[in-house]
C-alpha cells in the first residue's frame, strides 16, 4: 500500500496545534529544506512507528513538542490498483505514555502490534546512517542503518538464483554508467578464517549450504571460535586489459552510497513500499546523484519514494510524477510544509537552500535588453551608481545581459505553461524564468507623437506581473519613462557627443555622397530634449539649417536614424559623471536595479 496523506502533530518540531501536513503524494516526493529545518524529524517519526512492537509511548521527552504533550498522527494508505480503497490510521500517543490507534473509524481501536506490522510491511527508512562502521573485531564494514546489505543479498541469492542474476546484471549496468568503465560485480561470502566463495561456484542451494557447513566444520576441527559468515561486495574493473578487483572502500564513499542504496532497494523490488531516504545526496557527485534518481524513477515501479534533501540537484529531475514540499520554520521553532505547485514556489525552495546561479558558473541576474547600445548605457549607469554607493558587481557572476531584439519580445513569456490567455502556439515561446531565476526586463516605452499606449508585447508582460505579484521577487520590469533609453541622456551631454565626436560627416542624398553641415548647437537653443522626443529626429536638427528644403531635411533625418547608436552610447559613457543621473526617473531605476541584484545575491 502507498501512503496517500500524512499529518503529524506534537512530535519534536511539529507543533501540537498545526503540526506538519502533507495533503497528497506522488511516485516521487521531495521534502526540501535547509539544515536544521525538521527534515530528519520526519524520518525519526517513521522509524519510531516502525520499530516499536509495543507501546509507542516509550520515548524520550525530546520527542515531544511540549514537555507533557501528546503525539498525534493521521495517515492514509491506499491500494495501488485502486487509489480509492485504502486504510486510514490514526495514532495518539498520550501524555501518560499510552498509545491508541484507530483504523478508518475513530471508534474502531486496533492493537498497536497490528498497526506496527502494517507500518513495517509498507514503510522503509534509510537515514544518513550509512557508510563504514567498525565491527566487533575493529574491521570497517559497509552498513546501512546498522545492517549489511551484502549479507542480505548473499542470503537471498542462496534461495533465489534468478533474482540474483537479475540483480547482478542491473548493478553491472548501473556501475558501468556511473564509472564509465567495464565492470564485473559480485558478492563474495567468507569468514575471517576461510578464503570464501562466490554463489556462482556452487550450482544448487544444497551445494551452497554444504560449502557453508564445510567452512564451519573446518573452524571446529581447528578449534577456532565460530566466526559468523559474512559477505562483501566485490567490483572488478578492466584496467590496461586486465581485470582488477576492488572492494567498495577502494572506490570512494560516493560509489559506496550508490551500491548500498540500490542493493537495499533491489532486495525489496517486488514489494509495494513507501521508502524514506534522508540525504540521498550524501557523498554523491551531482552527475551520480542525477543518475541514481533516474534509476529510482524507472527501475523501482512498486516503490513510492520520499526524499528528504537539501540538494538542488534533485530538483532538476522534477516532472509530472513529482510532488515537492518545502519545509519552513516559524518564529516559535515549529516546522510546516508548503506544497510547491509552480516554478515560483520552487524558486523559493532554492532560496531556502542558499543556491545561487553563480555557484553553477551562471549569473545571478539576467538583464534583458533590446540591443547592444542599451547594454552599454545600463552597464555604465549601474557601475557608476553602485560605486557611488560603495557597492561592486562582477559581470558574468552577479549579472549578465541578454539581447531580445525588440519585436522578438512577442515570443517571450513568464511562466508560459500557466498563462491561460496565451494562444495555442506555446511551442514558439521562450520562458524567461526557465533561462534565469532572477530577471530584469528593460523595454522602451515608445510613447510620444502618435503613440499614447504601450505596445502589446510590453503590456502583456506588465499585466502578467500585475496578476502575479509574487513574481516581483524574481522579475523586475523597467519601462523607460522616456520614449527610448537615450532620453535618459541629458540634453547638453548628447549635444557634446554629436558636436565633438563627429558622429556623422557624410550622407547619401539623391544618389550622391554629400557632406553634412557641421553640427550647430545653436540650432537647438530654444528646444529641450524631452521624454516624448525621438532621439534621432531631434538631434538630426543639429545638421539642418532653416534654408534647407524639406526634401533635404527629411534625408538628413533618415541619415541620423541610421547612425551607429553603439558608437554614441560609448561616447556618452566615456563622459558620464555623477551629475548626470537627474534625467527622468533614472536615479530611481538605478537604485531599484542595484537593490534587485543585491537581493539575488542573498
Amino acid at each position: 500500500m502507498w501512503l496517500k496523506q500524512l499529518s503529524i502533530r506534537g512530535f519534536r518540531s511539529f507543533s501540537e496545534d498545526s503540526g506538519i501536513v502533507f495533503t497528497s503524494f506522488s511516485k516521487m516526493n521531495l521534502i526540501i529544506g535547509s539544515n536544521n529545518i525538521g527534515k530528519s524529524n520526519l524520518s525519526r517519526f517513521m522509524d519510531l512507528i516502525r520499530d516499536k512492537t509495543h507501546a509507542i509511548g516509550t520515548r524520550d521527552t525530546q520527542d515531544l513538542w511540549q514537555t507533557k504533550g501528546s503525539i498525534y498522527a493521521d495517515m492514509t494508505f491506499v491500494k495501488l490498483d485502486n487509489p480509492n480503497l485504502g486504510t486510514r490510521i490514526q495514532l495518539n500517543v498520550k501524555s501518560d505514555g499510552k498509545t491508541v490507534i484507530t483504523n478508518n473509524q475513530p471508534s474502531e481501536e486496533i492493537p498497536v502490534e497490528k498497526a506496527v506490522q502494517l507500518f513495517r510491511r509498507h514503510i522503509k527508512v534509510f537515514t544518513d546512517a550509512r557508510g563504514y562502521v567498525k565491527n566487533s573485531i575493529n574491521k570497517f564494514e559497509a552498513q546501512i542503518g546498522g545492517d549489511r546489505p551484502s549479507d542480505w543479498v548473499f542470503n537471498k541469492a542462496r534461495h533465489d538464483r534468478t533474482w540474483f542474476n537479475h540483480y547482478k546484471d542491473q548493478m553491472q549496468a548501473h556501475l558501468f554508467d556511473l564509472l564509465g568503465e567495464e565492470v564485473r560485480f559480485n558478492v563474495r561470502s567468507f569468514n575471517f578464517t576461510t578464503k570464501g566463495f562466490y554463489i556462482e561456484e556452487h550450482g544448487s542451494e544444497e551445494e551452497v549450504w554444504a560449502a557453508v557447513e564445510a567452512a564451519e566444520k573446518m573452524n571446529r576441527d581447528l578449534k577456532i571460535d565460530y566466526i559468523p559468515e559474512r559477505a562483501e561486495f566485490e567490483i572488478q574493473l578492466l584496467r590496461n586489459g586486465n581485470w582488477k578487483s576492488f572492494e567498495l572502500r577502494d572506490l570512494g564513499m560516493g560509489v559506496l552510497q550508490f551500491v548500498l542504496l540500490l542493493s537495499a532497494l533491489y532486495l525489496h523490488n517486488d514489494e509495494h513500499l513507501n521508502i524514506f531516504i534522508e540525504e540521498i545526496e550524501l557523498n554523491m557527485h551531482a552527475r551520480a546523484l542525477s543518475q541514481l534518481i533516474q534509476i529510482l524513477e524507472s527501475h523501482f515501479v512498486n516503490h513510492r519514494f520520499f526524499l528528504l534533501t537539501h540538494s538542488s540537484v534533485v530538483l532538476d529531475r522534477i516532472s509530472g510524477d513529482y510532488t515537492v514540499y518545502r519545509l519552513e520554520r516559524s518564529s516559535d521553532g515549529s516546522t510546516s510544509a508548503s506544497l510547491c505547485s509552480n516554478r515560483i514556489d520552487l524558486s523559493f525552495a532554492l532560496d531556502d537552500l542558499g543556491m545561487k546561479p553563480s555557484q553553477l558558473l551562471q549569473s545571478n541576474v539576467v538583464i534583458w535588453v533590446e540591443g547592444p547600445s542599451d547594454k552599454i548605457y545600463i552597464k555604465t549607469w549601474m557601475e557608476r551608481k553602485a560605486a557611488m554607493n560603495g557597492v561592486g558587481f562582477i559581470e558574468g557572476k552577479d549579472y549578465s545581459f541578454v539581447y531580445y531584439g525588440g519585436a522578438l519580445l512577442d515570443h517571450y513569456r513568464l511562466l508560459a505553461e500557466d498563462d491561460d490567455n496565451q494562444d495555442a502556439h506555446i511551442d514558439s515561446f521562450i520562458d524567461i524564468l526557465k533561462t534565469s531565476r532572477y530577471s530584469v526586463i528593460v523595454c522602451d516605452s515608445d510613447l510620444g507623437e502618435n503613440r499614447v499606449t504601450l505596445k502589446p508585447r510590453v503590456l502583456r508582460i506588465k499585466k502578467r506581473l500585475e496578476l502575479m505579484p509574487e513574481l516581483s521577487r524574481y522579475v523586475s520590469l523597467w519601462i523607460t519613462e522616456g520614449r527610448e533609453i537615450e532620453n535618459y541622456v541629458p540634453h547638453g551631454l548628447m549635444i557634446e557627443v554629436f558636436t565633438k565626436h563627429a558622429v556623422r560627416q557624410f550622407f547619401k542624398y539623391k544618389g550622391e555622397r554629400v557632406r553634412l553641415h557641421h553640427p550647430d548647437p545653436a540650432s537647438l537653443n530654444h528646444q529641450t530634449f524631452n521624454r516624448s522626443h525621438s532621439f534621432d529626429q531631434f538631434f538630426a536638427q543639429l545638421y539642418t539649417r532653416k534654408s534647407d528644403s524639406k526634401e533635404y531635411t527629411d534625408a538628413v533625418v533618415r541619415s541620423v536614424s541610421d547612425v551607429d547608436k553603439v558608437q554614441i552610447a560609448r561616447s556618452v559613457s566615456a563622459l558620464w559623471g555623477e551629475c548626470h543621473f537627474s534625467e527622468l526617473d533614472l536615479d530611481e531605476k538605478m537604485d531599484q536595479l542595484i537593490a534587485f541584484i543585491r537581493h539575488a545575491q542573498q
